[in-house]
């Protein structure tokens, strides 16, 4: 990410969602040494510290969550529910107006759950994340009749620049290939990649859980205590 290069560059998840992710990873024990924990931190201050904001205010990285439990700013903004109560999403109430091509003005990104104090984060720099994050905006995209609407978060610069928005835009529609593709192309390929990845971690995890099993005195019991549901050993206990 930091050496990216390009006229856009599209994330695949919200960026509130990689910074609480890294606010975790930083919250182990300060007793533990061992080799993961030192490789978070020395990753965290040598890479992602700064990597972060540099992505909140850049004008060429937006990100297109899937899914979002924020309110639904989409109707506060067109009013479309003033008289009735709803629990639908800002998505679904863009994919009821939008039409091919049309996106709602940027809205200020609503930051109420977004806190992130007390996550692993020195205080300034949590300062420096409340700052930016509130600056953000939240457009509604729908680029082609036959495809979804998108909610894509973009930094202050892109939202107060209606040339280059437009220029942003047209370039996710041209990644909006087929109708069996929901997400444009380069994040179809993103989401596709990790799932493989977690395949082969599927992959690991039945190996290492092989190779303990082998080796444990009483096989029937490990596989019992490795195994993925709590209810299972009892599940079979009651039907003998």
């Amino acid at each position: 990410m930091a050496g990216a290069s390009g006229d856009l560059v599209l994330l695949d998840g919200a960026i509130s969602s990689i910074v609480l992710s890294a606010g975790l990873a930083l919250r182990a024990p300060d007793d533990r040494r061992d080799e993961l924990s030192r490789a978070v931190r020395s990753k965290w201050f040598d890479v992602a510290r700064d990597v972060i904001p540099s992505m909140l205010y850049s004008r060429t990285v937006v990100s297109i969550p899937k899914r979002s439990n924020a309110d639904n700013e989409f109707a506060r903004w067109t009013q479309v529910f003033d008289n009735r109560d709803t629990d639908m999403s800002g998505l679904a109430t863009a994919n009821l107006i939008l039409e091919g091509g049309e996106y709602s003005s940027p809205m200020k990104l609503p930051t109420e759950r977004l806190y992130f104090r007390n996550q692993g984060l020195p205080d300034d720099y949590v300062d420096t994340l409340d700052s930016l994050f509130g600056k953000m905006r939240v457009v509604y995209f729908r680029p082609r009749d036959w495809s979804p609407a998108y909610r894509i978060e973009v930094a202050a610069g892109v939202a107060e620049d209606d040339d280059l928005l437009k220029r942003q835009l047209a370039l996710i529609r041209e990644q909006v290939l087929n109708p069996s593709m929901r997400e444009p192309y380069p994040v179809y390929l993103a989401d596709r990649f990790v799932r493989s990845l977690s395949q082969g971690m599927s992959a690991v995890v039945a190996a290492v859980r092989s190779e303990v099993t082998a080796d444990a005195g009483d096989g029937d019991l490990a596989s019992r205590f490795l195994s993925y549901s709590r209810s299972e050993p009892f599940r079979e206990a009651e039907d003998e």
